[in-house]
């Protein structure tokens, strides 16, 4: 018993198939290619952004206003108490500059005050360039670390590069808005840490020459003061200094950063769309593996049961057995490619 449509079946399906894998590869050598190269660009992109944001120095603080929450800067909240205060403190200052008007400043901030608000707005500095949707790599070990860095472990796509455009935005505002206030401030705290070092060391001194009156000449003890006083102010800090780097951080973040993530995310966006590799290769092995099964497998078997059911007997039987075993023997590495490839492409990163 003969089926012209089942011999013809593996021979048709084998060359269609053929002639479309040969097709589909050039396209997806030359496809994947592109989305590659964008996707290569946007690694070195991030990476650079990651060190970007590193920052070079950590100024911990007792801060009050400054909150983590399930790994995020508590931003609504760093706006209003951190910022908006900083920015307004000296806000005579700006005004003046800006508009001539010489308003004179209703109540002078405590010193306590004053070091509320620089320690609040130095820590917040540092934790808006290391929490999402930044990316820089946290200096210190803290207990919300791990939820940090979870946070920023999400994909970076336009709503993370909008909300933080939204965040730079507002920081420079705030800092072309209140920049002298905001300097004034930072001057004030170095000198009130200055002063009160400056205390200590007198106190300290004033304490040994009660402690060691009477018992040490007074050569020596002169010689202990001198020696107290050449020493190095603990505090040497330059609030000025850090507060404008980061400022002009933001302003870079504006100038170059921001820009270069458009790119490189709009560029890898733009070849996963038009391409769609991951989508039609996959498309590509199912439809390879249905032909080979139904239409190349399946009627080379039928073809050997019709042929052998009318002139069945046991002596063709091994002959028989032997034919199936090589036809299962030269399929399966086909099927096993197949099924290789597409674990494979299914696991790709991009579409």
């Amino acid at each position: 018993m003969s089926s012209p449509i089942l011999e013809l079946l593996p021979s048709i399906h084998v060359t269609i198939v053929g002639v479309v894998a040969a097709f589909f590869s050039a396209f997806v050598v030359f496809a994947f290619q592109k989305v590659q190269d964008a996707e290569d660009k946007k690694k070195r992109v991030l990476k650079g952004v990651e060190e970007f944001d590193t920052p070079n120095k950590y100024l911990g603080s007792p801060a009050t206003n400054v909150r983590i929450n399930d790994g995020l800067l508590n931003w609504k909240e760093c706006r209003r108490e951190v910022l908006y205060r900083a920015a307004r403190m000296f806000s005579d200052l700006d005004k003046k500059a800006s508009h001539g008007i010489n308003i004179r400043q209703s109540d002078e901030p405590s010193d306590q005050e004053v070091k509320e608000v620089v320690g609040d707005l130095m820590l917040m500095l540092y934790y808006v360039f290391t929490t999402y949707p930044f990316s820089g790599i946290s200096m210190v070990s803290t207990r919300d670390l791990n939820r940090i860095e979870e946070q920023k472990s999400k994909p970076f796509d336009e709503s993370r590069i909008t909300e933080l455009q939204n965040r730079i935005n507002f920081l420079k505002w705030n800092w072309e808005s209140g920049r002298l206030s905001i300097i004034e401030l930072a001057k004030r705290y170095d000198s009130i840490r200055y002063n009160e070092e400056k205390e200590i060391t007198e106190n300290l001194i004033s304490e040994m020459k009660e402690s060691f009156s009477g018992e040490v000449s007074e050569n020596d003890i002169e010689e202990m003061v001198q020696d107290i006083k050449n020493r190095p102010v603990t505090y040497s800090s330059d609030s000025v200094r850090i507060i404008t780097d980061y400022f002009e951080k933001v302003f870079q973040y504006e100038q170059r950063v921001i820009p270069a993530l458009f790119e490189a995310l709009s560029e890898y966006k733009m070849y996963n769309e038009r391409f769609k590799i991951k989508k039609w290769s996959l498309i590509v092995i199912k439809l390879v593996i249905f032909i080979l099964t139904l239409g190349v497998f399946i009627p080379l078997v039928t073809l050997e049961v019709l042929e052998g059911v009318p002139d069945f007997n046991w002596n063709n039987l091994l002959m028989g057995w032997f034919e199936f075993f090589v036809l299962v023997s030269t399929l399966t590495p086909y099927f096993y490619a197949c099924l290789y490839f597409y674990r494979k492409v299914k696991g790709l990163t991009f579409d």
